[in-house]
């Protein structure tokens, strides 16, 4: 008699790359993949079996738990929490019983998105993940942006969009480097939030009478990264995209130009805009 089974990766998966639950059973076994709902009950989303040694991805079964954000640009928090709801986030519980009443529990936290497969790989044989690296390491550019993986992100005044990003162990601190004033940003470690770039701004102009375009943002007295604003040119049009990026989280991209509208004719011969 024997039972025993694992998630690879452990505790935080992102959906979008490969979630492998592994089972070793000496009897035909059933998982049964559930979620709280409203944290208080849990419901079943998916159940299989197998036997003896036998590995699944269920990676596919996970991506269909997430709500997907709506849009944050109607805030005035400079911090919006998006744990309330399944956010691009949903812990997981997978149970597994084999007939000889043997059994098993197992816990993952899934996230919409991805990496690529090279850097899953990459990662993978040394052993850590991306969450270890990078959004849930403290000293490095934690949020799920695409614009930058280093300690700096540059973006224009037209491409203002709240930051996601798990909250990290100590308090968030954000210096603006003009004046040396500093904002603490509380919140509650290990949930998912969204900071508010705009209404950090405002709160330091209102509280001190300046314009941020340039802070740094620590958690505690840990240095995390730097964000400096530019200032957007005056054209005559602009469009600004909203965009889903590859860690499952939406950015705004400021384009400038005229657009055009060029009617055509697809090979059904209905008409389309192209």
């Amino acid at each position: 008699m024997s039972l025993t089974a694992s998630i690879d990766p452990t505790k935080n998966a992102f959906t979008g790359n490969p979630v492998y639950l592994s089972v070793e059973t000496t009897s035909m076994a059933t998982y049964n993949i559930m979620y709280f709902v409203n944290f208080e009950a849990m419901r079943s989303i998916f159940t299989g079996n197998g036997n003896g040694s036998f590995k699944v991805n269920i990676a596919e079964v996970l991506e269909t738990l997430f709500v997907d954000i709506p849009p944050l640009t109607d805030s005035s928090e400079m911090l919006i929490s998006l744990s309330d709801k399944r956010y691009n986030k949903a812990v997981v519980t997978v149970a597994i019983q084999n007939e000889e009443e043997e059994s098993t529990y197992l816990v993952v936290t899934a996230w919409r998105g991805g990496i690529s497969k090279r850097s899953f790989k990459k990662l993978h044989e040394k052993g850590s993940n991306i969450f270890d690296l990078k959004f849930l390491n403290e000293s490095c550019n934690f949020f799920f942006t695409t614009r930058s993986d280093d300690w700096r992100i540059t973006m224009r005044e037209t491409e203002l969009y709240p930051l996601c990003f798990i909250y990290p162990e100590h308090e968030l601190k954000i210096t603006e480097l003009l004046t040396g004033q500093s904002l603490a940003v509380p919140g509650t470690a290990g949930n998912f939030y969204a900071l508010n770039l705009e209404a950090v701004r405002l709160k330091f102009f209102t509280d001190y009478g300046v314009l941020a375009n340039l802070f740094d943002v620590y958690s505690g007295e840990t240095f995390a990264l730097r964000i400096g604003i530019e200032q957007s040119p005056t054209v005559r049009e602009r469009y600004r995209l909203r965009f889903l990026n590859s860690y499952g989280v939406y950015e705004v991209f400021s384009l400038e130009g005229e657009a055009s509208v060029t009617p055509g004719m697809d090979e059904d011969e209905d008409a389309v805009f192209r």
